[in-house]
């Protein structure tokens, strides 16, 4: 019955679903429940459950008992199903335990049938199962109690054969579970610590790829909407001849980024729109585009709700392309879908002046890398660009089968791979102390020397299997001598049990399952485990005919050979019992995995949105509102130039990246207040943040009075250097204009400043993480 072999462990995707609060740990309860030691409560309470249905119908029919007995066993076996369901509870695992070890002392007691005595003394080796299952105080005071009550009993009766198997054996059998399940516990939190490394690592790589997706498709809106109509606005020309259709698309744009600034914007998978009504195709002012092949709707529907808003927006793009770049008035859609919406492909194609694919695609800052293969390739798009310069432009946009959500295969592989340490392990341990064990029974309790073969037997062939496996693999050789010592080493003990000095009480219920074990999870052979069962059997027929004459002696030898079945049976009920946890584990684990995916999503886009307000982007949707509500002609030369203003300050700020958590907010409010007093900020900044919140409060306060000091039509440029723990900003800006910030900042808490004059401009270099109060060390050189 104690055949309960940990077998599993879950990826350290699932941190803590192995070992923590795991076997014998003492954790029942407490934090994330263990796969594992709910996997093996529930194989050893539902084994323990049918062995009392076993026992009820034993010593009702070999013996007249009360028959308020037999009720007891179906009372505690129907406990076994609340037992299981609270497998996180201490409390019922021990009332259960106490429950089973009693109702063996009442069963003793009360029955007189040397059969059932036997079996029932063979019962107590499964009193060391809660060793297995429950932390060793709660075990001890769940067994001992009990079983030196039920000794005492039976003592009385002057039966030392059976007081004997009731304490020797359960006691070997407890100390082998106890170090076994310290053993698997320590081998399982080391995997389950390994693995969780390694996935806690890949979510954190995964997360910030979200973000930053999240982050990019903000800016991605920005620069497909507002910025190409600003723009076209500011390049005029025969873009504007359609006054209608103008109005039109300012009016489109400011409702899609209007729609983003005020909340935080939903992840990918929620903003999409319905299959009915798609995120459309925006086709640019003044190019005619000819659509072939199946329609938009069906196209949109085929790739699906998850990726159609991003093919969209890459057709559109390469589309607005065409009428900036390509020098042509027209450009061709093509369109296939196969069968059954497996594979979709869009083809965009011009005959204009055409590019070198490899000077676009290999620079990530914009356009097309940015807008259109970035987004693709983060939602699983291919896409493939033929150009030549005078040959025109061919874009070819690829979706396959849609593998969203699934399980990576390497993790399936990990979850395998894991499981199978553990239960090897936990079948090699448990092999050694059934052997062990087993041995120490047959010295102690003085047996036969059939008994003592049979002891000896296993424990060589354990040995040897142990010094033979290689990679987790057992030769032919050895799985064959397990195979045949199966029925061999069952044979011997059954006849050193019932010989004339035998005693049946103490022959041990599970002495050759080590063997199965083995055979089992280590060689992974069921036919071979099927061929030994087959012999056993056959083996206990042969005996029990041999001892007929004495029905008692026939019984217990098919019932011993029933308990060596029997273990196999709850190793199956663990195995699934182990699948079904696991499984469930790893469904939870993706499900909080994609939380937090879909918060670095909405963390991303908030990110971009703040650096949107600070910058003051509704400005810019202050001049398409004017030419939408017809305040302003298309074509009005003070358009022109006021919509180039806003065009450079928001292409200023597409520079942001997301990672600037500290620094970013600042130089978004840098660019917002340069834009306010009306001069121009150029950012050179790279994807590296400053510490912390109080160092980038510093740099920004700086930042704002190198703003303030310059004069309207001025020029400032911003560049980053440094790193995290030396942050250095240099702010380039004209002759006279460093002297005036030196001025501002003087006596002023911050960062420590460094100006020189080179060749008419100044150069202040922002640097020093740690500020005394009171004191802005500053040096100035020509």
């Amino acid at each position: 019955m104690l055949t309960e072999n940990p077998s599993a462990t879950t990826p350290g995707t699932m941190s803590g679903a192995v070992g923590s609060g795991g076997v014998g740990s003492g954790a029942v309860g407490s934090g994330a429940r263990s796969s594992l030691d709910g996997a093996i409560w529930t194989s050893a309470a539902s084994g323990l459950a049918l062995w009392q249905c076993a026992l009820g119908v034993l010593i009702t029919a070999t013996d007249a008992v009360p028959v308020w007995l037999p009720l007891l066993h179906v009372a505690l076996a129907l406990l076994s199903v609340p037992a299981i369901r609270s497998a996180r509870v201490l409390a019922p695992r021990m009332l259960f335990s106490v429950g089973f070890v009693a109702l063996l002392g009442a069963d003793l007691a009360l029955t007189a049938d040397r059969l059932a005595q036997t079996v029932l003394a063979m019962s107590f080796v499964v009193v060391a199962t809660p060793y297995l299952c429950l932390p060793p105080i709660a075990a001890t005071v769940a067994v001992l109690p009990p079983v030196l009550a039920n000794a005492a009993w039976v003592g009385t009766r002057h039966d030392d054969s059976l007081v004997l198997a009731m304490l020797l054996p359960p006691a070997c059998f407890a100390v082998a579970a106890a170090v076994l399940a310290r053993g698997i516990d320590r081998h399982a939190r080391t995997i389950d610590r390994r693995l969780s490394e390694a996935a806690e690592a890949h979510e954190r790589l995964v997360r910030a790829r979200a973000t930053e997706r999240a982050a990019s498709e903000q800016n991605r809106v920005l620069h497909d909407t507002v910025i190409n109509t600003l723009g076209v606005l500011a390049a005029g020309g025969r873009a504007l001849s359609d006054v209608a259709r103008v109005r039109r698309r300012c009016r489109d744009d400011v409702a899609r980024l209007e729609s983003l600034l005020p909340t935080t914007l939903r992840p990918a998978r929620d903003r999409a729109a319905p299959a009915v009504d798609p995120v459309p195709v925006v086709v640019p002012l003044g190019l005619s585009v000819t659509w072939i092949g199946e329609a938009e709707q069906a196209v949109a529907a085929a790739v699906g709700a998850e990726r159609w808003p991003a093919m969209a927006a890459a057709i559109s793009e390469l589309l607005r392309n065409v009428a900036k770049h390509a020098g042509v008035a027209s450009a061709t859609v093509a369109t296939r879908i196969g069968d059954a919406g497996a594979h979709v492909s869009v083809v965009v194609s011009d005959t204009g002046v055409g590019f070198r694919p490899e000077a676009v695609t290999g620079r990530r800052t914009g356009g097309l890398a940015q807008s259109v293969v970035a987004r693709c390739e983060e939602h699983g798009i291919e896409v493939t660009v033929t150009a030549a310069p005078g040959r025109g432009t061919r874009v070819l946009l690829t979706v396959g089968e849609d593998r969203e959500g699934r399980a990576r295969p390497e993790e399936a592989a990990e979850l395998a791979r894991a499981r199978a340490a553990v239960a090897r392990f936990g079948a090699w341990g448990w092999a050694i102390a059934v052997a062990l064990a087993t041995l120490l029974t047959v010295a102690i309790g003085g047996l036969p020397t059939a008994s003592a073969v049979s002891a000896v037997l296993v424990a060589v062939l354990t040995l040897v299997a142990a010094g033979t496996v290689r990679r987790d693999r057992l030769p032919r050789t050895t799985a064959a001598l397990l195979t045949i010592g199966v029925p061999v080493g069952w044979a011997c003990a059954a006849y050193g049990a019932l010989a004339p000095a035998g005693r049946p009480a103490l022959w041990l219920g599970i002495g050759v399952t080590p063997l199965l074990l083995l055979l089992l999870v280590v060689l992974d052979r069921p036919r071979l485990v099927l061929a030994a069962i087959s012999t056993l059997l056959a083996t206990a027929v042969v005996v029990a005919v041999d001892v007929a004459d004495s029905g008692s002696e026939a019984g217990i030898v098919l019932a011993n050979a029933g308990l060596q079945v029997g273990q196999l049976g709850i190793w199956a009920i663990f195995l699934l019992a182990l699948r079904r946890l696991t499984e469930d584990a790893e469904q939870a684990r993706r499900r909080q995995v994609a939380d937090r995916l879909a918060l670095a999503e909405l963390q991303g886009a908030a990110r971009i949105q703040r650096f949107w307000r600070e910058a003051q982007v509704s400005a810019a949707l202050d001049v398409l509102r004017d030419v939408a509500d017809g305040h302003l002609a298309p074509d009005a030369p003070a358009l022109s130039a006021r919509a180039a203003t806003e065009e450079h300050h928001l292409r200023q700020l597409l520079l942001l990246p997301p990672t600037l958590v500290h620094l970013g907010p600042w130089l978004a409010r840098a660019l917002g207040a340069a834009r306010t007093r009306g001069m121009e900020l150029t950012l050179r900044v790279g994807p590296e943040d400053v510490a912390d919140a109080t160092v980038a409060r510093g740099l920004g306060e700086v930042l704002a009075d190198c703003v303030r000091a310059a004069g309207r039509g001025e020029g400032l440029v911003v560049a980053r250097f440094g790193d995290g723990a030396a942050p250095l900003l240099t702010v380039v800006g004209p002759e006279g204009w460093g002297e005036q910030v030196m001025a501002r900042r003087a006596g002023a808490d911050g960062p420590v400043l460094h100006l020189t004059s080179i060749r008419g401009q100044d150069l202040l270099e922002v640097g020093g993480a740690t500020p005394r109060s009171g004191v802005n060390p500053v040096s100035a050189g020509a």
